[in-house]
C-alpha cells in the first residue's frame, strides 16, 4: 500500500510539472500573438504614410501578410496547447482521486 501511495504520489509530480511546463508554453504563445498583432498593426499604421516609395509599401503589405499568416498558425498551435493541457488537468485530477481512495483504504 504504501508503495502504491509513492508510486502515485511520483506520477503526480511527474504530471504537475508537465502541466506547470506546458501552462509556461501557453503564455509563450499568447506573447508572441500579441507581438505580431502589434507588428502588423505598426505596419498598417506606416503604411498611411504618404511619402512612403512604392518599395516600402510594397514591404510593409509583406510584413503585414507574413505577420498574419503566421498569426494564425500560432494561434493553431496554441489551441493545441489548451487541449493538451486540458487532458494534463483532467489526469491529474483523476490521479489525485485515486490517492485519496487510497488514503481512505
Amino acid at each position: 500500500m504504501n508503495a502504491q501511495i509513492q508510486a502515485l504520489q511520483k506520477e503526480i509530480d511527474i504530471v504537475r510539472s508537465r502541466l506547470l511546463r506546458a501552462n509556461k508554453e501557453v503564455e509563450s504563445i499568447i506573447r508572441e500573438i500579441r507581438h505580431l498583432h502589434n507588428m502588423r498593426e505598426e505596419a498598417q499604421v506606416s503604411l498611411l504614410d504618404t511619402g512612403m516609395t512604392l518599395l516600402e509599401a510594397d514591404h510593409k503589405n509583406a510584413t503585414i501578410d507574413a505577420c498574419r499568416q503566421v498569426r494564425m498558425k500560432t494561434e493553431i498551435s496554441l489551441a493545441d496547447k489548451k487541449v493538451f493541457c486540458e487532458r494534463l488537468e483532467l489526469h491529474h485530477k483523476r490521479l489525485l482521486k485515486k490517492l485519496a481512495a487510497l488514503f481512505t483504504q
